[in-house]
């Protein structure tokens, strides 16, 4: 059966994080989203795989209630940290729990979030089966008309091009993080807007948006789809 994380992965990124990677700045794509698609409306939120808790940081200061999970515990750490500089008002509406390695499913009810956050996570979960699970496991938590921002690289990216095996056509061996001493990840790629897009409509999600984000400075380039969809009411 697919898992929610690939311990493999998860492993590579305690590394990383307690190598000292860090931000201190939210996704530009999360903060216009937020406006957007959320339409500053707070509600419970989960920020999946939150790494240093940047989208869920200003999610909390935008009045929404937020449950941070990550495979690493380093940056989970990183995380309470950052929340213990809040004020009580913000800090109250936080909640930091760690991915069980080994779980299948998520812990949550179903129908226990107005809102799901998956940016850059998704392929970190090494095949196309494992992605859909997880996409699956978003819509139960979901509460109807409950919505969903996830994000995934495409292969026009340095984690393909400089990748050092090509498992299959969407699945590559590749460096998690530029100058971080780690081992490497199996990480998947959709072959198009389109195939990521259908793979979210998949459990039941109506899409309502695909768009992507871009950049390529300083030896490293990434496109990545993102969609947003909700869950029909």
């Amino acid at each position: 059966m697919s898992k929610i994380v690939c311990a493999g992965t998860a492993k590579t990124f305690e590394a990383v994080y307690k190598g000292g990677y860090d931000k201190m700045y939210p996704s530009i794509d999360l903060v216009r989203l937020e406006s957007w698609y959320f339409k500053k409306t707070p509600g419970r939120s989960l920020d999946y795989g939150c790494g240093p808790g940047t989208n869920g940081l200003h999610l909390l200061d935008a009045g929404y209630e937020v449950v941070f999970t990550d495979v690493s515990r380093e940056a989970l750490k990183k995380v309470e940290e950052k929340l213990h500089a809040c004020s009580d008002d913000v800090s109250r509406r936080a909640t930091v729990r760690p991915i069980n390695l080994s779980a299948d499913n998520m812990p949550d009810e179903d129908e226990s979030y107005d809102y799901v956050l998956g940016m850059s996570v998704l392929g970190g979960l090494e095949s196309r089966d494992s992605v859909q699970h997880l996409l699956h496991e978003f819509y139960r938590i979901l509460r109807p008309n409950g919505k969903v921002i996830v994000d995934i690289s495409s292969k026009d990216t340095t984690y393909v091009h400089d990748s050092s095996e090509k498992i299959s056509d969407n699945v590559y061996k590749t460096i998690a993080r530029k100058g971080f001493d780690s081992d490497d990840v199996i990480m998947f790629f959709p072959d198009s807007s389109q195939d990521f897009a259908g793979m979210v409509e998949k459990p039941g999600f109506v899409v309502d948006d695909v768009g992507h984000s871009s950049f390529a400075y300083l030896g490293h380039m990434d496109h990545e789809y993102i969609v947003c969809a909700h869950k029909p009411g």
